[in-house]
Order: structure tokens, then sequence, then C-alpha cells
């Protein structure tokens, strides 16, 4: 990531010759792409026992689905429902939302991981 730091200040420098020539979507996934820290984060949610439904182009986005028991169990935190009153008309027909304050990721998993979302 050094180097694509070193390119992104040439390309936002005006007196550079590189000055506004953009990277294209393919390049920077090739310079950020992690395909190792990709591969060990879904061999651990496929140990666990989640299931993997989509990985972005270049494996940067993993979406994966599992119980909530699960994840309780493997992000060592306990989630919380929330009812989301902004689209029903009374909180009996509120959307759940299920939340978390704090998560636990493995140190060989949070190396290769910026967030986790839900």
């Amino acid at each position: 990531l050094i180097e694509l730091d070193r390119h992104l200040q040439e390309i936002s420098s005006p007196n550079n010759p590189n000055y506004q020539k953009w990277l294209t979507f393919d390049e920077v996934g090739t310079w950020t792409s992690n395909p190792s820290g990709a591969i060990a984060v879904s061999k651990w949610l496929l140990n666990e026992g989640a299931s993997i439904t989509w990985q972005s182009i270049y494996k940067d986005y993993i979406k994966a689905v599992a119980p909530i028991a699960l994840w309780e169990r493997i992000l060592n935190c306990s989630f919380f429902e929330f009812a989301d009153l902004t689209t029903a008309n009374d909180s009996s027909s509120a959307f759940p939302l299920h939340r978390t304050d704090q998560y636990w990721l493995p140190h060989h998993i949070v190396q290769h991981t910026h967030a986790v979302f839900n």
C-alpha cells in the first residue's frame, strides 16, 4: 500500500506528470486485493458454520449468513433487537434490527479485517 499511496499523491499533485491520471476500478482492485486474507476469512467463516453468500470481485467484501447464536459465539458478543419505527405504521409491524456495540475477532482474522457489518 506504500506504493499505492505514492501513486495517489502523484495523481493528486498538479505539478506531477501523472496528475489526474485516475486509476480504474481494476487497477485499484489489483493494488488493494488480499487473496490470502480473503481465503483466511472465508475458511474461518465456513469452519465456524456460516454460509458465504457473496464476495466482491476482489474479495474485499465477503457476505455471510448464519443464525444470530452462531454470530454471538464466534464474535464473542451479544446482539440486541431494535425496532425500526420509521418504516412501520405501528410498533407491532416494525422491522426488527439486530445490532451489537462490540465484537471480537481472532488474531488470525483481525489482521485481514477492517470492519464487520450487519
